[in-house]
């Protein structure tokens, strides 16, 4: 193998390589994102769990039809 076939092969595996970090940077960064989105979902979760535990006028009917939902994957 001559020093340009060796020369040839070393910037392809880079390209090849270059390209794989961009690909995986560009999942990352959606990643981030959607985990961004499920915090806030959480926090405003937990801020309505806590109001109505914190909140002696809720109707016990209301927490029995809350409980009978059906979750949304039925």
């Amino acid at each position: 193998m001559n020093d340009e076939n060796r020369m040839n092969d070393i910037e392809m595996k880079l390209a090849h390589l270059e390209m794989q970090v961009e690909d995986m940077s560009s999942v990352i960064l959606a990643q981030e994102a959607e985990i961004a989105q499920l915090k806030q979902k959480i926090a405003r979760a937990e801020g309505k769990i806590e109001v109505m535990g914190n909140d002696d006028s809720t109707d016990a009917s209301l927490l029995e039809t809350l409980a009978q939902e059906r979750p949304p994957h039925y």
